[in-house]
């Protein structure tokens, strides 16, 4: 899995553009599912692709690319496949940075992010969302 935001995939495949062929081209080349950070995260593996909506330009502050690794790493450990892995945490991270900055604008801190992810409950049912997805059905 790579974590890379626009202007670090720009760099390290001298591609210009996100078009559908060409990012699943670089994930074949590089062996890897890519996690492209950015206004509209997209999830490429050699296969499929896919476009993340969730999450805001406020969360564009030093360390929640590490949470977002972080959290692939988990799902990545528990055994689910790399794509659904990066596509899952994108879409949570996301969901819960959306969620902070509805409180705190563009004063949010990655600290926040973690706050409200790592609840008691699960209200949001991201919990059944990762079996699903385990399972092949989402």
């Amino acid at each position: 899995v790579i974590t890379p935001h626009r202007g670090e995939y720009a760099r390290l495949t001298r591609a210009v553009g996100l078009e559908e062929a060409e990012v699943r081209r670089v994930s074949k080349r590089l062996g890897a599912t890519l996690l492209l950070k950015g206004p509209r995260d997209v999830i490429a593996s050699p296969e499929r692709m896919r476009y993340n909506l969730t999450g805001n330009q406020g969360m564009t502050v030093g360390g929640t690319g590490d949470i977002l690794s972080g959290l692939v790493a988990a799902f990545l450990s528990r055994g689910m496949r790399a794509f659904d892995a990066c596509s899952l945490a994108a879409f949570s991270i996301g969901l819960f940075g959306d969620e902070v900055f509805s409180k705190k604008g563009y004063s949010l801190l990655p600290t926040d992010i973690l706050e409200a992810y790592f609840l008691p409950e699960d209200p949001r049912g991201l919990f059944e969302l990762s079996v699903r997805l385990e399972r092949g059905r989402w």
